[in-house]
């Protein structure tokens, strides 16, 4: 006799019920099998600071394995949206008001009010910071809580943080124009720079959380340029210094073969980030930068063009030489750029172009609302005006 169909409806609930059960217990197991290992390294090496962040992440992870979001899209839930950032596999979603953290299947996994009049986020690994730019405050969060809250004595120019969740922050100062001070993951100074002359404008971290070049505009003659001074917090004196005359650097970005990507208002440059020494460039000539996009390893992607001449727009792969890797033809208004190993994104007003190294387009994915940003974030995210969607 066929069981009634109230019945086979319990059975798969309770085979569901015992699944997640199962699920969970695995995760608890894991995450403290990796809180102990954690702890005996901690007490066996004596770097409690590191440890501490690490245990966190755990922590944070554990929780988010157990209680996972319904997956993208999922509706934009802050009001006048300004930035997104990856935060881990996660993202961080900034608004006018407020800071708020996804998990990786889009659960809403932090919110905080910020109340800054110009709130600016930067992040790294699996933190994130907001801060209030021209005022005074910023605010370090993980996945899940609030970790610091710092008041400076004077303003804040700006905040750049590592890939493993140090923090840079530029602030003018009493003596000097601007100083510079690393904080590490416990938030705890340890480095200070001081720029006599000159107000930083942009600051970007290697991968080993110690190199750091910062980056100054410098007016010589009439022409607007860029002094970067590259620094290393296990050293008390400057690496080395790379003057740009005429040349206004907007981007930064160390390769993995440790050298510094410089994205300029009119070229892209390589340097021997050890002594500053040029390598290779490509100059724009008469095209206007839109967009840059700089892969972790050794590529960088430029879209030039005009918003409202949209057959203007060609966006061109370099190498870590700067030789032209592959050029795509863009025929419609872009919104934004990002680059990955493999594939070109191109932000549409309501859809993303994805584009193979060799220029070929690969897919369009058509998006709900105006495209605003696409971020990285071991998926491929589209911020539109009504939703944040998987674009690959």
């Amino acid at each position: 006799m066929e069981r009634p169909q109230e019945n086979r409806r319990s059975d798969v609930r309770a085979l569901e019920r015992l699944k997640a059960k199962r699920h969970r217990r695995k995760v608890i197991r894991i995450t403290a099998l990796v809180l102990v290992l954690a702890g005996a390294i901690a007490y066996a090496t004596g770097f409690f600071s590191a440890s501490l962040a690490v245990l966190g992440d755990v922590v944070d992870s554990a929780a988010l394995m157990l209680s996972p979001g319904k997956g993208y899209p999922a509706q934009l839930s802050v009001s006048g949206f300004a930035q997104a950032k990856a935060v881990g596999s996660g993202a961080a979603l900034l608004g006018d008001n407020d800071l708020v953290i996804w998990s990786s299947s889009a659960k809403e996994a932090l919110r905080i009010q910020h109340g800054y009049a110009n709130p600016v986020l930067t992040s790294g690994n699996a933190r994130a910071c907001v801060y209030n730019r021209a005022g005074t405050e910023l605010r370090v969060v993980s996945r899940t809580r609030e970790l610091f809250t710092k008041n400076f004595d004077n303003t804040i120019l700006l905040a750049r943080m590592s890939p493993g969740g140090a923090l840079a922050v530029a602030t003018k100062s009493e003596r000097y124009m601007a100083q510079v001070t690393v904080y590490n993951t416990s938030f705890e100074p340890v480095y200070t720079w001081y720029s006599a002359s000159y107000y930083p404008t942009a600051i970007a971290f290697a991968s080993d959380n110690h190199r750091l070049a910062v980056v100054c505009p410098k007016g010589v003659g009439g022409q607007l340029g860029s002094v970067i001074t590259l620094l290393d917090t296990r050293k008390d004196d400057k690496v080395a210094v790379i003057e740009a005359p005429g040349s206004l650097a907007l981007e930064m970005k160390y390769l993995s073969g440790g050298e510094l990507l410089v994205v300029y208002d009119n070229m892209a440059a390589v340097y021997n980030s050890e002594t500053g020494e040029e390598k290779a460039r490509y100059a724009y000539g008469d095209r206007t930068l839109l967009f840059a996009s700089c892969e972790k390893g050794k590529n960088v992607a430029l879209l030039f063009g005009d918003r409202n001449q949209v057959s203007l727009n060609r966006v061109v792969v370099l190498n870590n030489t700067m030789q032209e890797i592959c050029a795509v033809d863009y025929r419609r208004a872009a919104e934004d750029l990002l680059l990955t190993r493999d594939r070109v994104y191109i932000l549409g007003e309501n859809a993303a172009d994805i584009y193979d190294l060799k220029g070929e387009l690969v897919e369009t994915v058509p998006l709900t609302g105006r495209g605003d940003q696409l971020i990285y974030c071991k998926k491929v995210l589209a911020v539109t005006s009504r939703e944040v969607a998987v674009v690959s």
